[in-house]
C-alpha cells in the first residue's frame, strides 16, 4: 500500500496521521524483504579461527557444507588461526557487516574479554550470534601407563602428593587449562601448569609421561583414547558422550563439575536482521540433518540447534562464567 503526496495532502489530519505511518511501514519493510529475497547472491567467506584439522575446523566443515546447500551459495573456508583465535576474531570484527563474511567462533571466544586489558573488538557489543552449532565436552586423561584409573583414585593421589601433579595444556588462557585451574581450585589440590603450543604436542607430552594429567576436548583425544594411549577418566559433562560411552561423568564418579566446550558462528554487528534469519535457520537444517548430527557426535560433540537468541544467552553465560576463573587463575597477565 501506497500514499501519494496529493492524497496526503486532502485528507483529514488523523487518516494523514495514519497514511504517513503505513507510507514509513512500507519505507522500511520493503528494503528488508528484498534483503532477504536477494540473500546470497555470492559465495559466504565463513572465517574458522583455528587450524585445519582442529575441532573448529572439523565442525564448521561439516555443518557448513549442509548449509552451501540449502544457501544455493559457495560457503568458502577460510581458516585464520592464532593467538588462541584472536586473528579471525578480528577480522570478523573489521568485516563488512552484510551476510558475505561469517565467523566461527569456539571456547576461547568467551574468554578473551576478561582475558585480554586490549582488545579490537567487543566480544559483547561487535558480533551479533547467529546459530550455535554443538557442544563437546573435555575429558580428564591420564597416560595409558598411569596407575590411576578413576577419579576417586586422582584426587586422592593429588590431594596427597608432595607438590602435586604436573598437567598439560594448550598455553596459557586456554579451554584446557582453565579447566583445570576451576577443577583443582574446588577440588582442593595442588597441581603445576605445564603450557604446550598446541594439542598435539599436549597429548604427546601427556603420552610420554612429561605431564600426568590434563584436560583434553573429546574430538581432539578421541584417537588417542581409542589407542589405549590415554586413559579417561572422567567427563566434564551432564551426560556421557556417545563417542566414549564408557567414561562416566563427573558426577556420576561422585564430583560435580562441568567444562563443556563449544562452536557456532556470528557475524558483524549491524547485519540484517534478515540475513541472521536466513542463516540461522540453514544452520538448524544442517544440525536436524540426520548424517550430519551422526557425524559430529562421532566426533565427540553434541549437536545444539536452536535460535540467534539462544546463543546470544549462551555466550553471556560462558563469559560471565570463565570471568572468576581468568582473574583467580592469573592467566589475565600472562597473556598479552
Amino acid at each position: 500500500m501506497a500514499a501519494n503526496m496529493t492524497d496526503l495532502s486532502r485528507a483529514p489530519s488523523s487518516r494523514r496521521r495514519a497514511l504517513v505511518a503505513v507510507a514509513c511501514v512500507a519505507a522500511v519493510a520493503v528494503p528488508a524483504m528484498a534483503t532477504a529475497q536477494a540473500y546470497p547472491s555470492r559465495p559466504i567467506r565463513l572465517l574458522i579461527d583455528f587450524p585445519a584439522g582442529g575441532v573448529s575446523d572439523i565442525l564448521s566443515r561439516l555443518v557448513g557444507e549442509r548449509m552451501s546447500e540449502s544457501l544455493g551459495r559457495t560457503l568458502v573456508f577460510d581458516n585464520r588461526p592464532g593467538a588462541s583465535g584472536l586473528i579471525a576474531y578480528e577480522m570478523g570484527a573489521r568485516a563488512p557487516a552484510d551476510g558475505y563474511t561469517v565467523l566461527f567462533v569456539s571456547t576461547p571466544f568467551a574468554f578473551h574479554l576478561n582475558l585480554r586489558d586490549k582488545l579490537a573488538f567487543d566480544t559483547e557489543k561487535d558480533f551479533a550470534p547467529v546459530a550455535l552449532f554443538a557442544q563437546f565436552p573435555n575429558v580428564l586423561l591420564v597416560p595409558a601407563k598411569s596407575p590411576i584409573g578413576t577419579l576417586k583414585e586422582f584426587l586422592d593421589a593429588a590431594r596427597t602428593r608432595p607438590g602435586g601433579f604436573n598437567y598439560g595444556s594448550l598455553g596459557v588462557g586456554s579451554p584446557q587449562h582453565l579447566a583445570m585451574e576451576l577443577f583443582r581450585t574446588q577440588n582442593r589440590f595442588q597441581a603445576t601448569h605445564v603450557p604446550y603450543p598446541g594439542s598435539p604436542q599436549a597429548l604427546g607430552g601427556l603420552i610420554s609421561g612429561q605431564t600426568d594429567v590434563m584436560f583434553g576436548n573429546v574430538p581432539g583425544a578421541l584417537a588417542q583414547v581409542r589407542a589405549g594411549k590415554a586413559r579417561g577418566l572422567a567427563m566434564a559433562s551432564s551426560v556421557r558422550s556417545s563417542a566414549l560411552p564408557d567414561i562416566p561423568t563427573f558426577r556420576e564418579a561422585g564430583v560435580p563439575f562441568e567444562a563443556v566446550g563449544f562452536g557456532g558462528i556470528v557475524v558483524p554487528s549491524g547485519t540484517p536482521r534478515a540475513v541472521i534469519d536466513r542463516l540461522n535457520a540453514d544452520a538448524v537444517k544442517a544440525l536436524n540433518n540426520a548424517d550430519t548430527a551422526e557425524r559430529i557426535r562421532n566426533v565427540g560433540g553434541e549437536p545444539l540447534p536452536g535460535t540467534p537468541q539462544d546463543f546470544r544467552r549462551f555466550l553471556q553465560e560462558e563469559i560471565r562464567r570463565w570471568a572468576p576463573v581468568i582473574v583467580q587463575s592469573g592467566a589475565k597477565g600472562q597473556v598479552q
